[in-house]
Formats: structure tokens, sequence, C-alpha cells
């Protein structure tokens, strides 16, 4: 039964390939894409492209579709060997940014299509492939961190296994995760609020106001989930902890040694002296 599901929920994804592909939408950004990093390039009206900042992680994009008539109808614009400045080139996606409306190219290595932003909200043991063995992943010697943003891709959602793409040390990496649900938030403010924390984590030691400022952002945000919260309530609180509670004094009160009996009291006995018959009437020792 499940393996049936597998193949209905296939089916549906390559049906609905299928009626995009008969849609007549040539060169216009409908792919859904996420730019993992990298820097945001900008083309002016001769073609030349100038840097103009950067993604931020995990952006969620739409990818132009390729006009070239001998492309597949699901590949992405793409500028080979762009010249991006410094004497560097590149392969460069068309990509539409919708949070500031505009068009722009990022690098190809580093956009991810058919795929949505996730924030995996605990960590996942990874595999680069499938197999029928139950114990792949915890025999996994590869795992995603926690509260890490990563792509989700559209093509590679089943119901016991989720396709991901992340960056792993700067460099594009894609497996297979247990279908982490739920474990993994779809939420922009989870999303936003791990960037700020990231870019909190990124800033010098004695930078302490621009931490503050960054993890107060993050915490204002509205919808945020509980694990999410937890990791920029923890680094906010390190930032300013809490004063010390006062030490209240404390008095010591020693019992008396009740087995240690004083000489010279007139309430004690002096054994050796009672037993040499030194005294006849040790109570009245001392009057």
């Amino acid at each position: 039964m499940r393996t049936l599901r597998r193949i209905a929920l296939c089916a549906a994804v390559l049906c609905a390939a299928g009626c995009r592909k008969n849609s007549d939408m040539p060169h216009v950004p409908s792919i859904p894409s996420v730019v993992l990093a990298g820097e945001r390039f900008s083309q002016d009206e001769t073609g030349g492209l100038t840097e103009s900042g950067a993604f931020a992680q995990g952006a969620s994009v739409l990818a132009y579709l390729s006009a070239d008539a001998d492309a597949p109808y699901s590949a992405a614009e793409v500028l080979r060997g762009a010249d991006i400045g410094g004497g560097e080139t590149a392969d460069l996606v068309h990509v539409f940014s919708p949070d500031g409306g505009t068009d722009c190219w990022a690098r190809e290595g580093l956009v991810v299509l058919n795929a949505s932003p996730v924030v995996l909200l605990e960590e996942r043991p990874v595999v680069g492939a499938l197999s029928d063995d139950p114990a792949q992943f915890s025999d996994a010697d590869a795992a995603v961190p926690a509260h890490t943003i990563v792509a989700a891709h559209h093509n590679g959602m089943m119901l016991d296994y989720l396709q991901i793409s992340w960056l792993d040390g700067g460099e594009l990496r894609t497996g297979f995760i247990e279908n982490p649900h739920p474990s993994f938030s779809t939420s922009g403010s989870d999303a936003q609020a791990v960037r700020l924390y990231q870019e909190t984590c990124a800033l010098a030691e004695g930078e302490k106001a621009a931490k503050k400022s960054l993890l107060d952002r993050a915490l204002a945000l509205d919808g945020l989930s509980p694990s999410v919260r937890r990791l920029v309530q923890d680094a906010r609180t390190a930032l300013d902890p809490p004063p010390p509670r006062p030490m209240t004094a404390q008095v010591r009160l020693r019992a008396p040694d009740l087995r240690t009996v004083r000489t010279g009291s007139r309430y004690g006995v002096n054994m050796g002296e009672l037993l040499s018959g030194g005294t006849e009437d040790p109570w009245a020792k001392g009057n």
C-alpha cells in the first residue's frame, strides 16, 4: 500500500509537469526555486553584469524558463561563461526576486530549481541515494545540522523521504532524509530568524550592540517555532546574562558533641580521680 501511494504521488507530480509542458508560457519567471547563498548580479542595457548585493540564505525566487527552443521546457535560462568582473566568469541563472520585485542573476551552482526553502528544526541524517536497507539512515555518515535552511525538492517529496539540497562548507550537496514532519518548518518567520541568528554568529566578538539588535529583531517576529525561538533566546540571554543571585547570610549552628564530657565542671565527674579514691563526693567538687 505504501508503495502504491508513493507511485500515485509521483504520478501526480509528473502529470503536473506534463500540464505545464503543454502550456504556452515561454521565458517567464515561473519555476519556484531557492538560492542557497551567493552574490546577486544585475544586467544593464548593454548586457554587462555588475554585482548588486547578496542573496539572503535560502532566498525563495522564481527562475525564468529557457527561451532556447532546443532546451527542455522545464530548464531555466542560463547565461554560460558570463563575465562577472575581475577576470572571473560564471554560469548564471536568470531569476526574479519577489522580495525586491527585480530581475537578477545568481550562480547556477547555488540555485536549486523546483524547490522551496525549509528550516530543519533538528539534526537529520542524510544519504546520497535511497536503498531498501531499513538501517540506511542510522548508518549515514553525514548529517544536516539543526536550524539549517535547506531547499526541499518538489519532485523529491515522497511519503517516507524528502530530497533536499544544502550548503556544506560552501559546496552544494544533495541527498535524502527521512520525511521529518513535524521536524521541519516552512515558516518565513523561522527562516528570517535563522538568517538573523547566522548574521549574529558572523559578527566579531566585540560587536555586542549589533548582535543584540539582530537577535531582538528575530525575537520580534511572529509565529516562531519553539525550537527557533529557544535558539535565538539562548543567544540573546548569553549576551546579557542575568545578575548573580545575592548570597544570603548563612549561620551554621554546631550541635554539641554529647560524647565528650567536660571535666572541671560542677556537673562533670573526673572518673580517674573517682577511681583513685581522691574524691569522696564528686558532686561537691568546685563548691
